[in-house]
């Protein structure tokens, strides 16, 4: 009759390299995921919105219309006049400088507006 040691013993052997199996696709997948998240960070681009012209945009919807899940509109400090934007996905529309991009709302042309994973950042914002 086999030990109980001998039992524990063989149980072991059997499981070993099943545990081994599955540490090494743990692995695959943790590289795999890094990999893809990198590679989605370094696809996101920044739209650069200056309105003085220096950017690739004037306007902050011209720069969110193009934008894609992932990407960040920088608006340069200024003032933005009669702007109304839809961000439908996940991108960041932030001031390059906390407080120095100003938007002024038109009521007659609508409010801004986000997706619930969209996110809108050091903008000083007047009107309606």
């Amino acid at each position: 009759m086999p030990t109980l040691s001998s039992l524990i013993r063989s149980r072991c052997l059997l499981v070993a390299p099943a545990v081994a199996s599955l540490a090494s696709v743990t692995k695959s997948v943790l590289c795999t995921l890094v990999v893809m998240a990198v590679a989605a960070a370094a696809m996101a681009r920044t739209i650069i919105v200056a309105a003085d012209g220096s950017g690739e945009f004037t306007r902050i919807a011209n720069g969110v219309d193009v934008a894609e899940p992932g990407d960040t509109v920088l608006v340069r400090p200024g003032d933005y006049w009669d702007e109304r934007f839809v961000v439908d996905s996940a991108v960041i529309v932030m001031a390059e400088q906390q407080g120095q991009a100003t938007v002024w709302l038109d009521p007659s042309i609508g409010p801004v507006t986000l997706h619930s994973r969209a996110e809108l950042r050091g903008f000083v914002i007047v009107g309606n």
